[in-house]
């Protein structure tokens, strides 16, 4: 598993390309911000991206989703709990960067405790881990635990 990390947007949240090197087959978690820089760097990279997950509905995790899905038509995961926080992204995000954005869309599939996303050889564990939001989830790999703001 090959891990890189993008530091996007004003509040310079961490979003990650996750991908398995040898099926090339790649998650993207909490498009922060910078859809067109994300897009680039995956057609750079030639990765083929399965899902758009995220580790919880603040707006700075998820103002990247709506670009990403209609440039890659693929997947938005998310715990539904957290689907209150995406009907306020554009006023959250104006509110806190002075810049609105894009409405987020729902979730095609709601992520809970024990599911697996699964991209290439790779497998990643969802834990429920309200506390910051409801929907917060946690994803764990052998090595590692994407927590987002927990």
């Amino acid at each position: 598993m090959k891990i890189e990390t993008l530091i996007l947007g004003q509040l310079q949240t961490n979003c990650y390309l996750v991908l398995d090197e040898e099926s090339m087959e790649a998650i993207v978690i909490d498009p922060a911000d910078e859809a067109d820089y994300i897009i680039r760097k995956i057609l750079d990279e030639k990765l083929v991206v399965k899902f758009i997950v995220a580790t919880h509905g603040h707006f700075d995790h998820v103002i990247g989703v709506l670009e990403l899905k209609l440039a890659l038509g693929i997947p938005f995961l998310m715990n539904t709990k957290d689907n209150f926080l995406l009907n306020r992204t554009s006023q959250t995000a104006k509110h806190f960067t002075g810049v609105s954005s894009d409405p987020t869309p729902y979730p095609d599939n709601n992520l809970q405790q024990g599911d697996k996303v699964i991209f290439g050889n790779q497998s990643l564990r969802v834990i429920e881990t309200p506390g910051h939001t409801p929907g917060g989830i946690s994803l764990l790999a052998p090595n590692i635990l994407f927590s987002g703001d927990m």
